[in-house]
């Protein structure tokens, strides 16, 4: 798995399937999009990517903000890994 943490970064993505979200949680819901998105990638001999936020963009667009995550940034990374991502 290929972590990228900023935007500002060069990097390259091959032709993907991708899905964007704060996957804060990552339930049953978010199972299914990753499943999904893994069987699309593997149909079609693409990657899989998936896009989430840190900060959260609630944090970013609301200064002074306090949210409580569920998934802290790293156990998310963990978790995508074990989905396979």
């Amino acid at each position: 798995m290929k972590i990228i943490r900023d935007i500002k970064s060069e990097f390259e993505i091959e032709q993907s399937a991708v899905t964007i979200g704060t996957f804060d949680g990552l339930h049953v819901g978010h199972n299914k999009i990753i499943e999904s998105l893994k069987k699309k990638a593997k149909d079609l001999n693409i990657y899989s990517v998936v896009i989430t936020f840190y900060p959260h963009p609630r944090v970013v667009l609301n200064q002074g903000y306090d949210i409580k995550l569920l998934t802290p940034l790293e156990e998310k990374i963990k978790l995508f890994e074990k989905l396979g991502i």
